[in-house]
This record gives C-alpha cells, structure tokens and sequence, in this order.
C-alpha cells in the first residue's frame, strides 16, 4: 500500500525541494503588465527564480488555465524540483467548498500520474479570497481529490488509503 503524507504549510515555494511543484492557477493569474512580467507576485516570482522558463511554458502549452487543463513541464537541474505543473482551477471566488478542492487534487493527479513522482507540492497562484475554507481542509480536500483516482510509484500503478496528516506552520 502507498501511502500519502499530506501537510499544509505556508511557505515560500521557490525554496521548496521535490520531484513536481504544482501552481494552481485560474486565467486572470496569467495576465502580464507592460513590461511582459505576470502581474500575479506568486508567479512573477517563479518565473524569475526559473529564469523565464515558466512563461515560456505557459506559451508553448498554450496554457489559458481553462477547466480541466493541465501541463507538466521538465526543468534544468539546480531548481530544486526537476518539474513545475500548472493546474488549472476555478477562479478563487467560485473555489470555496471542498469538493472544489478534490476535483483539484482530482486534476492534480490527472496532471502528474505519468511522471512517477515521489513528492509534490502544490500551491495556488493567488490565494484571493479562498481564505474562508481553512488551510487545512483544504489540504485535505486535495488529498482526498488525489485518492480517489490512484497513487502512482515507478512500475505500478496502486490504489492506495491515504494517511492525512495536517500541521500548521505560520
């Protein structure tokens, strides 16, 4: 059985260490101002720490972060992470329930099950006014989200029991 260890934490990802960051993004996170920079500081700072690598993804995927759409990209080495995911999701003022947050954990899954990965972190490119569902749930929406379809190891393919385990770290 695999098992999934899930915390929610607030924490600046771009020093985060793993196989997948995954940025949950709805289409107004993508605009850019004058200057071609992403107005969103969630992704305007990924893109600088990746040196543009993440704009360039957005454009050759042509990731307009409509429902259901999903690109996984690979990185150069010295990131920290080998791959970034962009997930779409709906605007953060209609993601407010838990089952908006499984079906994301659902499209997290969907995203990432052919890249075997050991550890993911997911974020959102602008928390907006989500903040009325807890962290926590949240966090264990996705999880629950990512359960339901299966838990991927590098040969096989499990169906596995989630062990949740939600901590807070200011």
């Amino acid at each position: 059985m695999i098992q999934l260890t899930v915390s929610a934490s607030v924490s600046n990802v771009v020093k985060w260490k793993g196989d997948i960051l995954i940025v949950g993004a709805c289409a107004s996170d993508l605009e850019k101002d004058e200057n071609g920079s992403f107005k969103n500081s969630t992704l305007k700072e990924l893109d600088v720490f990746l040196k543009g690598i993440l704009g360039s993804v957005i454009v050759e995927e042509d990731f307009k972060a409509k429902t259901g759409q999903a690109v996984v990209s690979r990185l150069p080495s010295g990131c920290g992470y080998t791959r970034i995911g962009l997930v779409a999701y709906q605007s953060s003022s209609q993601v407010s329930s838990p089952a908006k947050w499984k079906s994301f954990g659902e499209s997290v899954v969907t995203a990432t099950k052919n890249v075997q990965a050991t550890s993911i972190c997911i974020t959102l490119a602008n928390f907006g006014d989500i903040l009325d569902v807890p962290l926590h749930v949240r966090a264990h929406s996705i999880a629950m989200g990512m359960s339901v379809l299966s838990v991927f190891s590098r040969n096989s393919c499990f169906v596995g029991r989630i062990r949740y385990k939600s901590s807070w770290f200011p």
